[in-house]
């Protein structure tokens, strides 16, 4: 800030420069967020190998002990029941294995409508069965991008997953709508998936990032957190908006590397 003066040395006037540090301050937040995550996933590859190291000695212990009981059938339906758990640690393991292990993005260009339109169709026969409605908004400007087409899938597949899930027997309406729009303002390309389920709780809506927190039975608490770790290596970025009982929002904010040619 500086102070005008006339030709008298009276102060007639102020002149004030101020800088926008917005995009910079995102940029240092988002630079802790992959700091953060990078500590936590190698945390996460220790705990998964502490876990599958005992677990295929017990495994195999287990199947053994299985054909030398095999006229006993309480103690084959025992055993069946130890190895289910041990099926499920297993799975908990490979989460975590790969929650820890993400790889590097690879930059190739692809048709992102197309690669959601695919993730659309798996799960098709699974929302008309449970008469769940989906609407496909497309976006002229964000057909073909530049980014990881595996990962990315993998992202889209999670997140239909979750709203598919959030139906429940007290929902009247069961839809979906995918959208996909250029954000002018930033030049992002927004993806956008919205249900009409159950909502989640407001407690719960801070903690969903988190790994290992689930509200689902059986569930790892992983598949957001891989969800957001992705998004984060394409240095983008991912929100939630949700109501109880009136449904969830996903929003899913990616730079415009799109070519359009």
């Amino acid at each position: 800030t500086s102070l005008i003066e006339d030709a008298k040395c009276n102060f007639t006037g102020v002149i004030g420069l101020m800088t926008d540090l917005t995009k910079i301050k995102n940029m240092q937040d988002k630079l802790k967020q992959k700091e953060n995550l990078a500590i936590l996933g190698e945390m996460t590859a220790v705990m998964a190998h502490e876990i599958k190291n005992p677990l295929t000695g017990i495994k195999f212990g287990i199947e053994y002990l299985k054909t030398i009981l095999e006229d006993n059938q309480d103690a084959v339906e025992s055993i069946e029941l130890i190895l289910n758990e041990i099926k499920q640690l297993e799975r908990i393991a490979r989460d975590m294995t790969n929650f820890a292990r993400m790889p590097n993005i690879s930059s190739e260009k692809f048709n992102l409508v197309q690669l959601i339109e695919d993730k659309i169709k798996i799960h098709k026969s699974e929302m008309k069965e449970k008469k769940i409605n989906i609407n496909f908004d497309k976006c002229s400007d964000c057909v073909n991008y530049y980014g990881d087409p595996y990962l990315l899938s993998e992202v889209f597949n999670n997140l239909l997953r979750n709203s598919i899930e959030s139906f429940d027997n007290s929902c009247n309406k069961k839809n979906i709508n995918v959208e996909i729009r250029f954000n002018d303002d930033n030049d992002t390309c927004l993806i956008i998936i919205k249900d009409t389920g159950i909502g989640i709780q407001q407690e719960n809506q801070k903690k969903i990032f988190i790994p290992f927190f689930t509200t689902k039975r059986g569930g790892t608490g992983l598949g957001l957190p891989t969800v957001q770790r992705i998004v984060i290596a394409h240095n983008g970025a991912l929100t939630l908006n949700s109501k109880l009982g009136k449904g969830t929002t996903f929003i899913i904010e990616l730079p415009s590397i799109i070519c359009n040619e």
